[in-house]
């Protein structure tokens, strides 16, 4: 809390008991929880000093167990203390327990082997549980409060519930019971202050229940290798084929189980859980590494996306090999196939024995009797509207080609599109078998081109269902290079990076979200943690990541505040509402003409399309408002015949004109001065030559008189007077604005 210093209590330590005691089974051992972080030498000089300045007689006894203290005692700021919890003791187990009026649990030894390899981590954060409290003072002034830490204890709590949900079949195969994770006090309320007598009872209760817990765990599982004990699996064996002998169906227990996590927090870094889904790039992929690099199992979005929608209807869908046969005997005998039963039928097709065992008299007619075809029960029972006679209002679903989305072979969207022909492959059998011819017809752009660029025969085993044809879609597109692609994508997506500058912070959410979940196994405090690790750090003034138990109740609050956190970076404009159209840096679609307004008055003069621009570009072809006195879009405003009558008129109404005007008429007039610009820039880049030709004198004269001209005249300068190119005057550009002061 501000303002309130950190209070260092120094209380004396009970000495460590060897008493040889013990509660059922616990047997007390002398051992040091503090050894993994020290030195051995300095830890045994330690103790040895502690022992000979302390002794058991100088220390006050417990009391008996009082409970918590109300709080309306309670008074002061609360502060975080840091004390000293002693080791477990034989009468402080015994009072706490007749205190609370519990039954003595069933002790397991807490050995040296699992504080200093197995449960280091464990021990660590049990001490810093009960070493750093929270104290606050009490009406009387002489003695203080003490209560736990929520984070520390919500932690070492959610690793005992993933520990208790991972191993509970490894034990109930065993035959004994699981467990029950332990809890701090009568009702697991760390919210309550207590006295340091009380305080003290119960932590030395509450670290024994959970080094018990985990020494329970340890006899089924090696935590160190990671595995079930063969022992535990051996008798598991033993008792399930006792049970389930007849049936000949003996589930095993596997020996190898997925590790579970007794280390540190959960960070949101984590390994990709994706594998090959295909069976073609898997067998390339073993040849050339280890088998164990693909024995990961895939994440929840793509088991989902990439899964058979075919086992909804019932088994599995026929192979390709059976599709082929059938196609190849429709070719060669399909009318004899209709007429007579098949070799190698199914003995049990109970139809064909009843139309065998029919007796008709003989003055009955043969006419054929109807065949029921026998229904499949894994079949959806769908029942016929027509046959039911339906007449209330009903939605006629019809799918036609239109209805199946198209996919031009960008992998940023293969996921989202698998997810939408899936969702429509459920819809009946019929739809997920026709799936695989008509897919192939809604593939564009490079997706078409490489689907038929595909032999013949590979078409006719991919097309028999949609699970098939979303198999070679897979194995050709999602390879492994592709996964990695998705992921470093997914760990790189921030808010409002390239290409979404304008999104809000709901899209950004949606975006990071749908990102992750492609490509990892993430739990919600993972997805929270790493949506935020992209957004802006001032988010976190607003949005408490401890508070929202769910990622519902995360992208709700967003949503929620979505306005203050898009105001929280004053650097960042909401241009998606407010934006000044003078800022340069503002870029919107043009959506209409340029120059158009809403305002803007109808022509007054009569069309005249005789008249076109000689400039480079008609408004028409620029995209440009017709003419604003004539309504012709064949030439601009001041090259109209009617312009000076309409400039009079619009300088009359120019005071009441209003800015979003001006700025349109400022946007017509840079267009239209822009194009004659050009054209200057052209004719001084490439000016224009003429060419003159000398005629010939008519007159005769001669040759004295030619040789008279040839001395009086100068040779070089009559054929430089003759040839030379006429020069221009030299044309300098005008600014916009004297342009503007010219029109």
């Amino acid at each position: 809390m501000p303002g309130a210093a950190c209070i260092i209590l120094t209380l004396k330590l009970r000495p460590k008991l060897n008493t040889g005691g013990h509660i059922g089974n616990f047997k007390q051992e002398s051992y040091d929880l503090v050894r993994d972080f020290e030195d051995q030498d300095e830890e045994a000089n330690r103790a040895q000093s502690m022992e000979e300045q302390l002794n058991e007689e100088d220390l006050p006894g417990l009391r008996g167990y009082i409970g918590p203290i109300a709080f309306t005692e309670l008074k002061g700021q609360l502060i975080e203390t840091i004390c000293d919890i002693p080791t477990l003791k034989q009468a402080a187990l015994e009072i706490i327990v007749e205190g609370l009026d519990t039954s003595p649990f069933e002790g397991h030894i807490f050995s040296r082997r699992l504080i200093k390899d197995t449960f280091p981590n464990l021990v660590s954060r049990l001490d810093d549980l009960l070493s750093r409290v929270l104290t606050i003072s009490i009406n009387d002034d002489s003695s203080k409060a003490y209560a736990l830490r929520r984070e520390p204890y919500s932690e070492i709590l959610a690793m005992m519930l993933r520990c208790k949900n991972q191993l509970s079949e490894v034990i109930l195969a065993s035959g004994n019971p699981v467990p029950a994770i332990p809890k701090w006090g009568a009702n697991g309320d760390i919210s309550k202050f207590y006295l340091h007598n009380e305080f003290e009872m119960l932590g030395i209760l509450f670290r024994s229940e959970v080094e018990n817990f985990f020494a329970t765990l340890d006899e089924y599982y090696d935590f160190l290798k990671k595995a079930v004990r063969n022992s535990i699996v051996s008798a598991a064996q033993e008792k399930m084929e006792q049970l389930i002998q007849p049936s000949r169906n003996v589930t095993r227990v596997p020996e190898v189980m997925k590790p579970i996590e007794t280390g540190g927090p959960r960070t949101s870094r984590r390994e990709s859980n994706l594998y090959h889904f295909t069976e073609s790039a898997s067998t390339r992929i073993i040849q050339g590494r280890q088998k164990a690099q693909i024995n990961t199992a895939p994440t929840g979005r793509l088991q989902e996306v990439l899964g058979n929608v075919g086992n909804n209807f019932g088994g599995r869908t026929q192979e390709s090999s059976e599709r082929q046969s059938e196609r190849e005997s429709q070719r060669s005998g399909g009318s004899a196939r209709r007429t007579r039963r098949p070799e190698g039928g199914p003995p049990s097709d109970s139809s064909d024995d009843e139309d065998d065992d029919l007796q008709r008299p003989s003055n009955q007619p043969s006419h054929p009797i109807p065949r029921i075809p026998p229904r499949n029960r894994h079949t959806p029972n769908i029942p016929d509207s027509s046959a039911r006679g339906i007449q209330e209002p009903h939605f006629d679903i019809k799918l036609k080609y239109d209805n199946i989305p198209t996919w031009n072979g960008d992998t940023d969207v293969i996921v989202h599109w698998i997810a939408k022909i899936n969702n429509i492959a459920r819809l009946s059998l019929i739809i997920f078998k026709q799936l695989g011819t008509i897919i192939p017809r809604r593939l564009e752009g490079p997706a078409e081109v490489w689907y038929w660029s595909l032999p013949g025969t590979y078409h006719d085993k991919i097309e028999v269902n949609w699970d098939m044809m979303k198999k070679a879609i897979s194995e050709y597109y999602m390879n492994c290079k592709c996964l990695d692609k998705q992921k470093a994508r997914a760990n790189r997506a921030c808010y409002c990076e390239f290409k979404y500058a304008k999104e809000t912070p709901s899209e950004y959410f949606i975006r990071k979200s749908d990102l992750l979940n492609t490509v990892y196994n993430m739990n919600d405090s993972e997805m929270i943690l790493e949506v935020m690790e992209g957004a802006p750090a001032n988010w976190n003034t607003v949005l408490t990541m401890q508070l929202y138990m769910s990622v519902v109740e995360f992208q709700a609050a967003i949503r929620f505040h979505e306005d203050t956190l898009m105001h929280l970076d004053g650097t960042v404009r909401r241009e998606r509402y407010e934006y000044s159209p003078r800022d340069k840096d503002y870029y919107q679609v043009r959506t209409h003409l340029v120059g158009a307004h809403v305002k803007l008055a109808p022509p007054k003069f009569p069309r005249d399309d005789s008249n076109v621009s000689k400039r480079k570009a008609t408004p028409e072809q620029k995209g440009a408002r017709p003419c604003h006195h004539c309504g012709s879009l064949k030439h601009w405003d001041p090259e109209c015949k009617y312009s000076y009558e309409g400039s009079r008129m619009a300088s009359a109404n120019l005071v009441t004109a209003s800015s979003n005007e001006e700025d349109t008429q400022r946007e017509y007039n840079d267009l239209y001065f822009n194009l004659e610009d050009n054209e200057e820039r052209m004719e001084e880049v490439n000016p224009m030559l003429e060419t003159y030709h000398i005629e010939r004198k008519q007159e005769t004269k001669t040759n004295q008189d030619f040789h008279e001209d040839i001395l009086r005249e100068k040779p070089p300068d009559a054929l430089s007077e003759s040839f030379k190119e006429p020069v221009k005057p030299v044309k300098f550009a005008l600014n916009r604005r004297s342009q503007h002061r010219l029109a």
